[in-house]
């Protein structure tokens, strides 16, 4: 009996500390071009202390072959570590839809409940050109925006990103920004969204250092759709209207919705910690 006992305490000792492997920091467009190679990859992180030390990623579309990843070794990952992988077969399919799975199997890894990244994809023959939306919450009390708006207004240069940025508790609050910002749970400036949090794994966060190599990355993806926009304004009985038209480029299936914002730029006004006259664009 004691060396039942004995074995017994050792299988569970070894299950309790295994490796626990995951993928974060992936990102797969919405939309992607049909036959036209797009790199699969990801960060393999591990949640467990024990070293992960061996591992791979695979691939799967839809129901079709799974596509194993070469067998990468390290010196063991934990904690806040990770690996970058790339996968050495990349995706090209024709014109279709469905689910594109990417996981980690890992050496000594029995958790297999987050190992699996599942991105929805439309793969299309006809495409537009993509814009990227970036959303702040900023603050005028926050004394971390400023750096934060400056990031901002620098990729808003860029005719390919679109930056909307919502006021969080100050004097340019309005209730539409503050009910829509719900939807983030996002509480905190700086705090900025990419594509409403929709592609990818990438969440919410205050890392406005990074959000310009992000948003280069989703611009690789592409639109099924293009949007002509005409508007005209009265100074005489200060009416705004606006016509927008939507042309779809493919056959895509699913609720459509399109959102306009009315954004004001160049206001001057308080900001903690930044010079007198600043600017709010």
């Amino acid at each position: 009996m004691r060396h039942l006992s004995l074995a017994i305490a050792l299988l569970v000792g070894t299950a309790l500390s295994a490796q626990n492997a995951f993928l974060n920091n992936s990102f797969f467009p919405r939309y992607w071009k049909a036959n036209t190679d797009f790199l699969i990859a990801a960060r393999v992180r591990n949640s467990n202390s024990t070293p992960l030390i061996s591992f791979h990623v695979d691939w799967r579309w839809n129901n079709g072959p799974v596509q194993i990843g070469n067998w990468q070794s390290t010196t063991g990952i934990t904690g806040n570590q990770y690996w970058p992988y790339e996968h050495q077969i990349p995706f090209n399919q024709p014109a279709s839809a469905g689910v594109l799975k990417v996981w980690v199997v890992g050496s000594g890894d029995t958790d297999p409940s987050n190992d699996t990244l599942r991105f929805t994809v439309d793969v299309i023959g006809n495409w537009a050109t993509k814009s990227v939306l970036i959303e702040q919450y900023t603050g005028t009390w926050c004394q971390f925006c400023p750096a934060a708006n400056g990031a901002t207004n620098v990729l808003d240069v860029d005719p390919l990103i679109v930056v909307a940025k919502h006021h969080n508790l100050d004097e340019f609050t309005n209730q539409n920004s503050t009910d829509y910002w719900v939807w983030f749970n996002a509480d905190y400036s700086p705090a900025g969204v990419m594509e409403q949090e929709e592609f990818g794994t990438l969440q919410d966060d205050a890392a406005y250092d990074q959000w310009g190599a992000r948003a280069e990355q989703r611009k690789l993806g592409v639109s099924p759709a293009n949007i002509a926009v005409t508007a005209g304004f009265s100074e005489w009985t200060r009416l705004l209207t606006v016509d927008v038209n939507t042309t779809m480029t493919a056959v895509v299936n699913g609720t459509f919705i399109v959102n306009a914002y009315i954004l004001e730029d160049n206001l001057p006004g308080p900001q903690t910690n930044a010079p007198a006259g600043y600017i709010h664009q």
